[in-house]
């Protein structure tokens, strides 16, 4: 099955709720989106973990992702959310946890471009 494309404002679940560790869905972005929006959401008790939001030529690309931007998991500990804007041109995004979310928590990223 062919990765998904990104809808302009349309919600796309990047890492579902739930996620400890792991590469997320990748997105692809039509060029006509330029100002994207990635929303991380802590559950429960995060007290380490690092979800890094990257960028590909295509979304099936299996090399190493370019990073955008990188969340600390414990910013988004016991339902705190953070919001990362970025305003660019991208081909294909994911939500990766790099660093595995550590003290029983969890996270869902999100996915919404304008």
């Amino acid at each position: 099955m062919p990765p998904s494309a990104a809808k302009r404002g349309v919600e796309e679940t990047l890492q579902a709720a739930g996620a400890t560790t792991g590469n997320g869905t990748a997105l692809g972005i039509p060029s006509s989106l330029r100002d994207h929006e990635f929303i991380v959401k802590g559950t429960g008790t995060i007290t380490s973990g690092v979800i890094s939001i990257e960028e590909a030529a295509t979304p099936d690309y299996t090399g190493t992702w370019s990073l955008i931007s990188a969340v600390n998991g414990t910013d988004v500990t016991a339902g705190a959310t953070k919001v990362v804007h970025v305003s660019s041109i991208f081909s294909a995004i994911r939500a990766r946890i790099s660093t595995n979310i550590g003290g029983g928590g969890s996270v869902n990223v999100t996915y919404k471009g304008n």
